[in-house]
């Protein structure tokens, strides 16, 4: 009963995403969809990218909108996990938050456009963020750094986390003083900064060298 209990939450969210996609799953194209349909120079490259390998396994861009929709309850699921191990919140608490967390998809989660996916990825940071923040260790530190490079690469206004990223660094050493722990972030930092930018050139050469 306990683990039913605790696992409510769970249940209830992805039978919220089924109950969503069964009421549609046909895809909005809208704006600047046909840019990340067709790959775009200015744009970063993964949601295009995304796109191209489900179309690829699918046919059917239907799929697409299945996949992010999942994405957005596991980013709800594993920030509620968080969540309610560190703060220790009862499962009705649990429920509450991720019925709010769920709520703002209604509008966009059948959209193709980079939301959704912005939207579960922006969650798994800050799970893992705070995960960090209470548990400092490489493996915390390995989730949040690459939940930021996902970001950095879905949206140019994600650029916007590199001051937050340096000051929640700061932060964390002040915490946690120590010369292995400030190792540990400049190599996440600067793996952020070379990874985000060499993807984003090989992107830019290879479409300017297939257009």
């Amino acid at each position: 009963m306990k683990k039913i209990k605790n696992s409510l939450s769970e249940i209830m969210t992805v039978a919220g995403v089924l109950l969503l996609l069964l009421y549609s799953s046909d895809p909005i194209i809208r704006g600047d969809a046909s840019r990340y349909l067709h790959g775009s120079l200015i744009d970063p490259p993964m949601y295009s990218l995304i796109i191209s390998i489900i179309q690829s396994l699918f046919d059917t861009l239907n799929s697409v909108i299945i996949f992010q929709t999942f994405l957005v309850a596991l980013g709800v699921i594993y920030f509620t996990r968080i969540v309610s191990r560190i703060f220790d919140i009862n499962y009705i608490i649990k429920i509450i938050i991720s019925f709010f967390l769920l709520i703002p998809i209604l509008k966009f989660y059948n959209y193709l456009l980079t939301e959704p996916i912005s939207y579960a990825f922006s969650l798994l940071l800050f799970g893992s963020v705070i995960n960090l923040i209470y548990n400092f260790n490489n493996r915390n530190l390995f989730w949040s750094t690459g939940f930021v490079i996902a970001l950095l690469l879905l949206r140019n206004q994600f650029i916007i986390l590199y001051p937050v990223i340096f000051l929640l660094y700061l932060g964390i050493f002040i915490l946690n003083k120590s010369k292995k722990t400030l190792v540990m972030l400049i190599i996440s930092f600067l793996s952020i900064f070379i990874i985000h930018n060499s993807l984003i050139s090989l992107n830019k050469y290879i479409k300017q060298n297939t257009l």
